[in-house]
């Protein structure tokens, strides 16, 4: 559009400036001619002379004169010109009246053909006009010079080329960015395959590919941490969800649910049942904001239908919070089972140690005690002395278990020479007790543990068995069935038994049926805690019921080799 524009005002100027340069050839022949009627002092009746001076302009030159009131008194191309019509309507007429001089290519309907007329008007009441053919020849002569028209075409088509070229590397350039962008946007790019041309906007693209390649490569590893999390939220035990800054849901685990629902008297799916719900009044107010605080943590303890709860909220800064509802019942039994075996420990250790101290400060402050009474003496001191070393030993025990496989080691054991073994070492007691220890147990039986611990379990029920079973009575141990994994065991006394209410606590530490029971036999009360830790540490369990005709029956299973 400029070249256009360029080239048509530049034919314009060029065409206006051969016009204007023809007229001015016009313009002195038409000065010439009225100079030579003001010489001679002609009047309209003498034009004819003129004929005598046209011979020196061109041939072709046609010369008017036309009076004021437009008629034609003279035309050299015309004989009869006194008989023309009025041209006082003629375009160049007109103008010379109003300006003093006028031209127009027009036709001449008197010769019949194309004309370019000049006319100028004098004071002396006449307009001289002259005018020449308008023919080809005379167009050529007005047409403006070719050689400007060819140097800006030719400048324009190197600069549409130019143009053309640089345009073309940027659109390879874009294209290639395109086809990036679209490769991107179906997630299966491959960088390597990717090149742009050289060039500023090929290190821009370029640059553009680095940064989406960081994006791509931070997006991964944020889908692999999010996934994380999401496995972390699905595994985790603790009631956990997200809300925005206006209390709308973002994320919630199952736990979250249950453990609202066991908290709140109706059972709902909805996770707005917290906002809801007096119960968590005090965690309403701190997302609310109406309790004063400093702090964007908030932590309280809720004890419901015998289970206990911490609820946690934290505030972001974006102003979206979290809440967690964490069960720990069996924290809280643990932390009261271990306050429980602790005051238990301090309270069977004082025992001995008393009886121990007190027997002692006896002799040193009797030095002059009989000799019978002093061996009495250092006799109960050494029982008390021997009786606290098991308690200490039992504990340890139960402790070891608790830790793991680390502390004990692993060997294949024979059950039916063990049992004979302990069978022996009780020989006395039983005796005594007048108490038939039978064995039902092949030797074949063989099993895969830790000899310690597989001996503790025979040996403390016997030695319950011996102790509160009574006189008079018979212990059974039979291996009554094996799978292929498991021996299962059996351990009956037909003595006293226990009340059915007692049968649930019997495996519990340090628990008595009656007060006195375990110092009166000189048991340290671990005895069947160290049975059932010792039973599930080689992966087995462990039942015990009343016989039908008397007693207690152990029922156990443990794991083969």
């Amino acid at each position: 559009v400029f070249t256009s524009s360029i080239l048509w005002l530049e034919y314009d100027r060029n065409k206006t400036f051969k016009t204007e340069n023809l007229e001015s050839k016009l313009s002195v022949y038409v000065d010439f001619i009225h100079a030579y009627v003001s010489i001679k002092k002609l009047n309209l009746n003498q034009i004819d002379d003129l004929s005598s001076i046209i011979s020196i302009f061109p041939n072709n030159l046609r010369l008017t004169i036309v009076r004021d009131d437009g008629k034609v008194f003279f035309d050299n191309d015309v004989p009869e010109a006194l008989m023309m019509e009025n041209h006082s309507e003629r375009p160049e007429i007109k103008k010379a009246f109003l300006r003093d001089f006028g031209s127009n290519v027009r036709f001449s309907t008197s010769m019949q053909r194309k004309y370019i007329y000049y006319a100028k008007h004098f004071k002396e009441g006449y307009i001289i006009r002259v005018a020449m053919p308008y023919d080809i020849k005379m167009e050529d002569s007005l047409k403006p010079d070719a050689h400007f028209f060819f140097i800006v075409s030719g400048m324009f088509l190197l600069v549409v080329f130019v143009m053309l070229y640089i345009s073309s590397a940027f659109a390879g350039s874009i294209n290639k960015l395109k086809d990036f962008v679209s490769m991107a946007r179906r997630e299966n790019s491959n960088f390597e395959e990717i090149s742009f041309p050289d060039g500023e906007f090929g290190a821009i693209c370029h640059q553009i590919v680095d940064l989406y390649k960081q994006l791509d490569s931070s997006k991964e590893k944020l889908a692999m941490e999010r996934e994380k999390l999401l496995q972390h939220f699905y595994t985790t035990e603790e009631g956990l969800c997200f809300f925005t800054a206006q209390g709308e849901k973002i994320y919630a685990n199952s736990h979250y649910i249950q453990q609202l629902n066991f908290l709140t008297d109706e059972p709902s799916l909805s996770v707005y049942t917290i906002f809801e719900d007096p119960l968590f009044s005090e965690l309403q107010e701190f997302i609310s904001n109406k309790t004063p605080t400093n702090s964007n943590l908030f932590e309280d303890k809720i004890s419901k239908n015998g289970k206990h709860f911490i609820l946690k909220s934290m505030r972001f800064d974006d102003g979206s919070f979290e809440i967690t509802i964490h069960d720990i019942t069996k924290m809280e039994k643990t932390r009261r089972l271990k306050q429980e075996m602790t005051s238990n420990i301090a309270h069977e250790l004082r025992t001995p140690i008393c009886s121990i101290c007190g027997y002692l400060e006896t002799l040193k402050a009797q030095p002059t005690l009989e000799q019978e009474k002093r061996i009495l003496f250092i006799e109960r001191a050494y029982c008390q002395a021997i009786r606290l070393s098991e308690l200490v030993q039992d504990i340890s025990m139960i402790s070891s278990m608790e830790e793991g496989t680390a502390h004990f080691e692993l060997e294949n054991i024979h059950v039916q020479p063990l049992l004979e073994e302990i069978k022996n070492d009780l020989s006395p007691k039983l005796n005594e007790a007048n108490i038939f220890f039978e064995i039902q147990v092949n030797y074949h039986v063989e099993i895969k543990g830790n000899r310690t611990l597989i001996k503790s379990i025979f040996n403390n029920l016997a030695t319950n068995a011996v102790a509160y079973a009574g006189q008079n009575v018979g212990i059974v141990v039979d291996m009554y069935m094996e799978d292929e994994n498991y021996y299962y065991f059996s351990f009956v006394d037909t003595g006293k038994g226990v009340e059915d209410q007692y049968l649930g606590r019997l495996f519990e530490r340090f628990y008595r049926i009656s007060e006195g029971r375990t110092r009166d036999t000189g048991r340290s009360g671990l005895g069947l805690s160290i049975v059932k830790n010792a039973v599930l540490f080689h992966k087995g369990e462990i039942a015990v019921k009343n016989r039908r005709g008397g007693g207690l029956e152990f029922l156990f299973n443990l794991k083969k080799l």
